[in-house]
Parts: C-alpha cells; structure tokens; sequence
C-alpha cells in the first residue's frame, strides 16, 4: 500500500534543513511522484563569485526514496529559476526529451564529494549533508573551482540517447607519443571492426587504424596509428566500417562544461581549432555518401589529472546524418543540381546550419588494456612479458586465467589432453569443452576473457614442442611449468634456458603448494626435489588413510585429490610470490600451505644464492 503522507524520517530530515535558514528555503513541499520517490523544491543561495551562469539564488527539484534516509537524494536544476547550463560533476541537458519543469541533470553529489558514501545516513543529517554539499557546488561552480589542479581529468558530459552502441578506442602514453609525429594531420579516415550484422555484438565498433589524405583508406603508407587489438577483435569481427577522425586542439565544449548541441555549434568549435569545415572536413565527407550513416570521432589531447602533463588522446564520436547522393529524393535539391556540389550545398542547409538537428553522441569508451584492467591489474613490468605456459590442467588453467585476466597479453599454452568430465570438478572450462583439447580450448576462453589477449594454445607434448623447426623458446620471458612431471622438469631444465623457469606443483588436496622460481641455465631441479621432499612424505602421512595414486609431483593424475576452492586459494597465493619475485629478480623456493577458514600461510621460503 502506497504511504500518502511523508514518513517522520521525511519531515525530520527536511525539519534539518531549517539550520540552513540563510541559504536554503523551502519553495514546495513535499509532493509524492510516483509511488517510491518525494519531490521537495528548494531555493538555494550563491555564495560565490557573481556568475553569468549562476543567478544569486537558483531554484531545485529534490528528488528522495520514500525509503530515507535509504535510498538517494538528487537535486535536479529548476527550468524556471534556475542552472540552464552544466558544469563539472553533473549530468548533461537533454532538454528536446523532457517535458518536466526540470532539467534532467543532476549534480553528481557523489562524485563531488566522495564522502557522501560513507557518511551516517540518518533522518536527521542526510539530507542536511546533501543540501550543504549542494550549495559547496553552486558556490565552487560560481567561482570557476570545481575543477583544480590535482583533480582527476573529467570529461564533458556528451548526452548519450542510446548506450547500445558503443565505439572503443584504445590510447595510452605509448601512442600518444605516436600521433606527435603527425602535428600536421588533422583530418582522415578511420576503419572499425565489428560483428556481423543482425547479431548482439554488430553495434561494438572498434577502431583499428587512422589514415591520413584524402585517398589514403585502407593504404598502408597512409596508415597514421594503428591499435594492437588482440585476437578477439583482430580475428572474430569481420566486419568494416568506415568513419572520419577529426584531431582538435582542446576537448570540444562550450562554456561553462557543456557538449554542443547541433552541427553550427561544434562547426564553431572547428573554427577555433583553426579547421574549416567546407574546406578541412567536407571533403572527406564526400567519400561517404554512401546511403548509409558513418562515425565521426573527436580527437583531444588530454592529461591524467587537472594541470599535469599532456600524455594521451582521448576520442568522443558522434553518428553522421545520411548524407545526400544521387539518390536522395528531389526535394532536397530545391535550387541545387545533383552533383558533388550540390549534395555539399543542400547539407549545409538540410543538415549542417540547422540548429534543431541535434548532434547524435555515441557512447565512446577507452578500452586500452590499462585500462580495462585498473580495477586490479598487475605491474607494467609483468604485463609486458610473454609467457609460455606447459600444462593446461587444473592448476595451468588458473594461472594461465588469473594472469591474463590481470593485463598478461602474451600467454602461450602447450598441453596435449584432452578434457573429460571428471576435469570440470577444479577447471576453468566448461561442458561446452568435453572431447576437446585443453590447450586451444584455454586460447578461446583466453580470447574472450580478455579482448587484447594474443596468445595460443599448442594441442601437442612439451617434447613436440620444443622440436617445432619454428620454435624459439628463447622468445620468451617466463616459463610456468603446472604439470609436476619430474620428465617435464628434466627437459626443461636441459634446455639451459636464458629465460625465468617457474615450476608450480600440488600436494594431496591442495594441502600445500610448491613454488620454484630460477633463471635460465641455473635451474637445477634436483636440489629443488629435494628441499621439498620431507614435505611430499608429509602429505603421504597425512592422507595415509586415503588410496589415490600418486607419481611424483603435483596434480598430473585424473584423480587427484583436491577441491577447486581450496586450489584456488593455493593458485592465487602463488600468483602474488610470482609477481614479486620476478619484479624483484629473485630466485626462490617457497611452500604456502592452506589453513582453515580459507587462510594460506608461508612454511618454507628460501632464496638461491647463485651456488645453488
């Protein structure tokens, strides 16, 4: 049942806002809209700088869950009295779709002040807290201080109608140190792949390479940048698309912080950036009259944080109007013949002067493998090695997942197996997987786990591989050996490898784990077995009730003994020791044994000396 009348936490919080009787005064009460939200209308005061865009008073729509003080409180701009423009922290307009005395943008209260997500929400402070931080906004937003140096950079917010399709760039520092050497070039073509037509993935644009001139699309020595898209992209989206770059000097925006709204405003901007549009940018628009509409994507150099050093281009696209062609209906030709400078003049009057067309924002995002990964990636350092996995069981599989997932592009697999059904009980792979080889069963979920994976799964033995004519183990920077084959150890170590060896082996149910790391031509396996034996008869006394069968090393067997949550644990342990010893060029031994209630605790860490 719908509650009529504003709860008590509702009247104790507004009640609150009397402290702020100076600058704050309640212009409406609370109204029910819908069945889960209150509106209460506000006018709050400007303590800052006199602005042209901020009147000293300004009216809000205060939106609040009819569960406070759970729930969120948002403050929306009046259209009447109120903030017609946008600022940092907000929301854009979408003016042409709102029918409401408000404007659909927002203060990002959050954002502005991260501590509103962490503050005690009761009846009696949250909404206070809100308003106080609204009006810190109104007052930064007046004095031009909303953005200070130190600050994470932030982008325009570009009003998006529609997130499903989306276009992905990839730029980092590296790159952007690329397009310096093209100053010059300011406007080309752009090719993207996508997935075929009538399937969910058609609307992923991703763009691959920049061309420069007018003729140079699809010509190698026109080629200005191209990303290293990984095999997912590079080998599973068939489709091109064609679209245009445009390089600007500054992000494209009209003052205060707010994207242009139609064609004459952001031809505008092109102007300032010293481009014009009839001469720079309209030839390359005649090569894509085509019927069909195509991408327009907004290059600007941007830096890390507010004030700091320029070290990356950032992209925003927009979807071209289809634009005029032979065969486009008479009427747009009013005056103008159809040929190449009539389609360009009946644009410019259709299209491109015309105020009331909007501009079509596409969501546009940076999805560079730094940045896919930031919520939990390794160190640079590892990330840029190449690593040769042998095994693809169990244990391999989790490594081999763990790494990529964390930012590890180059990851072979060599595993001549073939997975059951018994496997699915520890593996990363699914039913889907059963009768199939492990290793190139691993490179497809590698693929799709992480769109800039390159890696390749070899269905064959170690010993076939190391014979391949083409094979230069040496191309490598890291070996992780999970298969706890003393043969396998012995090749390996034969080899006298100028590369870092990582042998990772179980014991009975994932009860402890046995992590050795060396470089190269010192990796002497013998000392290793037996450091580690007194421990593998400890497993064998420990479980001496239970008959598995057991042959060396590890989990080579079918039927060996562990559950997936307790090799995980083990798995990810490991993972931390590897990254740190390498990073520190450490050799080292180390036995990690799991504890209970899912705790994992060091019993044995030695490192090498080069006598050893």
């Amino acid at each position: 049942m719908v509650n009529l009348e504003p709860s008590e936490p509702l009247l104790e919080g507004r009640r609150y806002l009397e402290w702020l009787a100076d600058d704050c005064e309640i212009i409406k009460d609370y109204s029910l809209q819908g069945k889960e939200t209150w509106l209460l209308q506000i006018r709050l005061k400007n303590n800052g700088r006199k602005s042209k865009y901020i009147p000293d008073y300004s009216d809000w729509h205060v939106f609040i869950d009819s569960n406070y003080p759970n729930g969120d409180v948002q403050f929306y701009p009046s259209k009447e009295n109120g903030i017609s423009c946008v600022f940092p922290h907000q929301s854009p307009h979408y003016e042409e779709i709102s029918e409401e005395d408000y404007f659909q943008s927002n203060i990002c209260l959050e954002q502005f002040s991260p501590s509103l997500d962490f503050d005690v929400e009761d009846a009696n402070s949250k909404l206070y807290n809100y308003t106080e931080k609204a009006l810190e906004w109104i007052k930064q937003a007046a004095n031009g201080d909303l953005l200070a140096d130190g600050d994470f950079f932030e982008k325009v917010a570009y009003p998006i109608k529609s997130f499903h399709k989306k276009v992905l760039f990839s730029e980092d520092e590296k790159i952007f140190g690329e397009w310096n050497k093209y100053e010059d070039e300011r406007v080309g073509f752009l090719k993207m792949k996508a997935g075929k037509l009538g399937t969910e993935y058609q609307d992923f644009l991703y763009v691959t390479d920049y061309y420069k001139g007018f003729s140079g699309y699809m010509k190698n020595d026109a080629k200005v940048i191209s990303y290293s898209w990984g095999k997912y992209v590079m080998d599973e989206k068939s489709r091109d698309e064609k679209g245009i770059w445009i390089k600007l000097l500054s992000m494209p925006c009209i003052k205060p912080w707010q994207a242009p709204k139609n064609w004459p405003q952001l031809i505008k901007i092109f102007e300032e950036n010293n481009l014009n549009f009839t001469e720079d940018v309209m030839p390359f628009l005649n090569n894509l009259r085509d019927q069909n509409s195509h991408v327009m994507m907004l290059g600007f150099p941007v830096s890390e944080r507010i004030g700091g050093r320029i070290s990356e281009m950032h992209w925003q696209s927009l979807e071209l109007p289809v634009l005029s062609d032979y065969k486009t209906p008479n009427p747009f030709f009013k005056g103008f013949r159809k040929n190449l400078k009539g389609f360009e003049m009946a644009d410019m009057r259709r299209i491109f002067l015309r105020e009331k067309i909007s501009l079509e924002w596409l969501c546009t995002k940076n999805w560079s493998p730094d940045n896919l990964v930031s919520r939990g990636n390794l160190s640079k350092d590892i990330k840029r090695m190449k690593f040769l996995f042998i095994g693809a069981g169990a244990l391999g599989s989790m490594l081999s997942e763990t790494l990529v997932r964390s930012g590890v592009i180059h990851a072979d697999i060599v595993d001549s197996d073939i997975l059951e059904m018994g496997n699915l009980t520890r593996h990363s792979l699914t039913a889907t997987d059963i009768g199939k080889y492990k290793a190139t069963s691993m490179e497809k979920k590698l693929i799709e786990s992480f769109i800039h994976y390159k890696g390749k799964g070899f269905n064959m033995t170690v010993e076939e591989f190391f014979k391949k004519q083409d094979f230069d183990v040496n191309e490598y920077d890291v070996i992780i050996e999970t298969t706890g084959n003393d043969k396998v150890l012995d090749l390996i170590a034969s080899k006298k490898l100028n590369l870092i060896v990582i042998s990772t082996s179980l014991g009975l149910y994932a009860k402890r784990m046995y992590i050795n790391i060396q470089y190269g031509s010192k990796v002497v396996l013998t000392k290793f077995k037996e450091s580690i034996l007194e421990w593998i008869e400890k497993d064998r006394e420990d479980f001496s009730h239970m008959e598995y069968p057991r042959d060396g090393l590890g989990c080579w067997h079918p039927l060996f003994p562990a559950r997936i949550d307790h090799l995980s644990l083990l798995a990810s342990s490991s993972v931390s020791i590897i990254e740190s010893d390498i990073l520190q060029s450490k050799e080292s031994l180390t036995i990690i044994e799991r504890g209970e209630l899912g705790t994992v605790s060091i019993l044995k860490r030695k490192e090498f000396t080069d006598e050893y």
